[in-house]
């Protein structure tokens, strides 16, 4: 997918949205897991989200592209190494500025509880 952008205009092979300098920083990313069974929810245990199920998602961190974000964030909270190709782009949450993302899983794949103060599987 194309930015309208113009300092991405000319990036034909753009997998995200955006993934350049030239709008509001995202601040947040979020990847949704599935395989063919179903989606990978978290159930959370932090104060402002306890009980609320929740996929693999966090910050931005400064100097990050929004590919290497959903890379690392589903790395840390799940131990799985997808590869840029494994990660879509599904849509912008403009309300809490946030990219969201999809992976489909191999079958033999599955999330480990990396995590297991904050979320459990």
């Amino acid at each position: 997918m194309n930015c309208k952008n113009e300092i991405c205009k000319d990036k034909s092979d753009e997998i995200t949205y955006c993934n350049c300098k030239g709008r509001e920083k995202i601040k947040f990313v979020l990847n949704i897991l599935y395989n063919d069974y179903g989606m990978y929810l978290f159930k959370k245990y932090s104060e402002e989200m306890k009980g609320l199920l929740q996929s693999s998602c966090g910050k931005v961190e400064e100097r990050e592209t929004l590919i290497e974000a959903v890379w690392r964030e589903t790395w840390e909270e799940t131990g799985i190494d997808l590869d840029n190709k494994d990660l879509k782009f599904l849509l912008n949450n403009s309300k809490y500025n946030c990219d969201v993302y999809f992976s489909q899983l191999k079958s033999d794949i599955r999330p480990k509880r990396t995590e297991p103060k904050k979320n459990s599987l």
